[in-house]
């Protein structure tokens, strides 16, 4: 029944095609193309209708031999194909054939180009479709328009070329993708219509392969070109200024990558670049890693760290008979602090001194309140713990500058010199 019904739509389709055919004669190649195309669009095959209507402005073409692994999948449609395909050859050919019957392989033409796309790419059609496609071709041709006998004109085989330069290109750079043909009336790139020749440049992010088919009079060719891509390896820089510092000083970690998507310092992750402040207590190698799709890079930075033998300095001075700390003191007692957080095991003497002006013992008292003052700013200003600092006082015992002129007068300058309190670090 199935088969039965399947015939009766066939003979349906070709009667109807017989009337438009009767009523359409003489229009031009191309309308015939565009009908065709247009049935393709309606099964959705967009592919196919580019190309026909890519067809129909060129000059005609003789459809293309089956492959093998179409005509062993379809032999029974491949058969009726191969015959037709031969009969509308040599019309096209030979066109011997009365100018009124030039529809006819027009017509004919377009029908058997769609069935060979439709085999080409697995018989996607129904059997109805592709039936009914090589009925009409075979009504449209079944008429005296190429006399039996005529001669064959041998027309040469299309050929075909493409190329890419580079075919190996580097992510985001430019390939310039060359093609032409010869013999050829249509060419489609990739399934578009495009020049006979030419070229385009391209900025791959992923492999590429280009498909061109070349069709003309004598028949097909194919040819194909594929850019392949790589990614840049990356770089990695590191550097710390200084390089050699005391212990319980600081440097500046430096590092750089480019390509890279991660990197890592001694195992931790960091920003692709950048900086930041480094105080170790012992020598340290900074081992940075970048990583990136073309692959990874290393690089390295030592920082020496040297142990101090003599112990650091710092003084602040006091206003006469004053143990306040003075504002032009902040900035010693801010960067002694910060040397003390850096170095959490380190303890300083705090040494509390004066000029000569007062008694011995008044001194002595007044040098004290002068070291307890500085520890009291460290422990109230910076929270720091009061058990880091062993106090001393040394009265006037210790000047640093003559207190009197040698001719025995006052020197003013002398005695604020001696208005001081040292710190000294304690070495262990």
């Amino acid at each position: 029944m199935n088969k039965v019904l399947g015939i009766l739509a066939c003979v349906i389709l070709s009667a109807s095609a017989q009337a438009w055919a009767a009523a359409n004669t003489g229009a031009p190649r191309s309308y015939y193309f565009e009908e065709t195309a247009r049935m393709a669009e309606l099964r959705g095959d967009r592919e196919a209708a580019s190309m026909l209507r890519a067809l129909g402005h060129g000059a005609a073409t003789p459809p293309p031999e089956l492959s093998s692994s179409a005509v062993s999948d379809n032999p029974d449609y491949a058969s009726e194909y191969t015959s037709l395909r031969l009969r509308i050859r040599q019309a096209i050919l030979s066109p011997a054939h009365a100018p009124e019957h030039q529809w006819r392989v027009d017509r004919a033409e377009a029908d058997l180009h769609l069935v060979a796309h439709e085999l080409e790419k697995g018989h996607r059609a129904s059997s109805a479709f592709l039936q009914k496609l090589l009925t009409d071709a075979s009504w449209a041709l079944d008429h005296q328009i190429v006399p039996l006998g005529a001669d064959v004109v041998i027309v040469p085989a299309p050929t075909a070329w493409i190329q890419a330069d580079p075919s190996h290109v580097q992510v985001g750079r430019s390939s310039v993708v060359t093609w032409g043909t010869s013999n050829a009336t249509v060419a489609m790139l990739n399934g578009e219509a495009t020049d006979l020749a030419g070229s385009k440049t391209v900025f791959p992010t992923e492999p590429m392969r280009f498909d061109l088919v070349a069709t003309g009079p004598g028949g097909k060719a194919t040819a194909f070109a594929t850019i392949t891509i790589y990614h840049p390896a990356p770089t990695a820089q590191i550097e710390v200024r200084p390089s050699v510092i005391e212990k319980g000083q600081c440097a500046t970690l430096s590092w750089n990558s480019t390509n890279a998507t991660t990197v890592q310092i001694n195992g931790y992750s960091e920003s692709l670049s950048g900086s930041r402040e480094v105080c170790p207590d012992a020598t340290t190698t900074y081992d940075m890693t970048a990583k990136g799709p073309g692959g990874e890079a290393a690089a390295s930075a030592v920082l020496t760290v040297i142990r101090r033998t003599e112990p650091r300095r710092y003084r602040i001075h006091f206003d006469f008979d004053e143990s306040v700390i003075r504002p032009d003191a902040v900035d010693t007692m801010t960067a002694v602090a910060r040397l003390l957080r850096n170095n959490p095991e380190m303890r300083m003497t705090v040494e509390g001194h004066c000029d000569w002006m007062g008694t011995d013992e008044y001194n002595i008292d007044l040098g004290m309140r002068r070291a307890e003052s500085v520890r009291d700013y460290f422990v109230e200003r910076f929270g720091m713990s009061p058990t880091i600092f062993d106090l001393v006082t040394k009265g006037e015992r210790e000047p640093i500058a003559p207190n009197a002129h040698p001719d025995g007068s006052d020197d003013p300058e002398g005695r604020q010199m001696n208005r001081r309190a040292e710190f000294v670090e304690i070495i262990q």
